[in-house]
């Protein structure tokens, strides 16, 4: 994950900041590849598939933030403030069970009907799963 063009104007808290960016980024990033693939896939579900989709980026971003841990950040002062770029390294076992525990709790969260959540999982499962 990347944090590119964060701005504080004390370094105490770029750290989390940087964090926080990448891992929202993350989760965009997830939640636009299922939000594709539901689409596709399940034609069906307009209000229920975005709720789900908001749900799942939500939840990919809080349970993938305790799992990235920093690179390296290069900080650049820019007037009052400073510029921060962060990199951080996400072990992919650990992601996908992340995310796959992001899409558990976020059918549970939208009461989606058994069958149709027991297909988007299996869905979801196939393609995320590690190689």
């Amino acid at each position: 994950g990347t944090s590119e063009g964060s701005r504080v104007t004390e370094l105490s808290v770029s750290s989390w900041v940087a964090q926080n960016d990448a891992a929202i980024r993350y989760a965009q990033a997830a939640g636009s590849i299922v939000s594709g693939g539901i689409a596709r896939k399940f034609s069906n579900l307009s209000e229920q598939g975005s709720k789900l989709v908001g749900a799942y980026t939500q939840k990919v971003s809080e349970y993938i933030i305790p799992r990235m841990k920093e690179s390296f950040s290069l900080f650049r002062l820019n007037g009052s403030y400073y510029e921060v770029i962060s990199y951080f390294i996400i072990d992919e076992e650990t992601a996908v069970t992340a995310r796959e525990r992001a899409l558990r709790e976020s059918i549970k969260e939208t009461d989606l009907e058994f069958e149709l959540a027991s297909e988007i999982d299996n869905w979801v499962k196939e393609f995320v799963k590690v190689d």
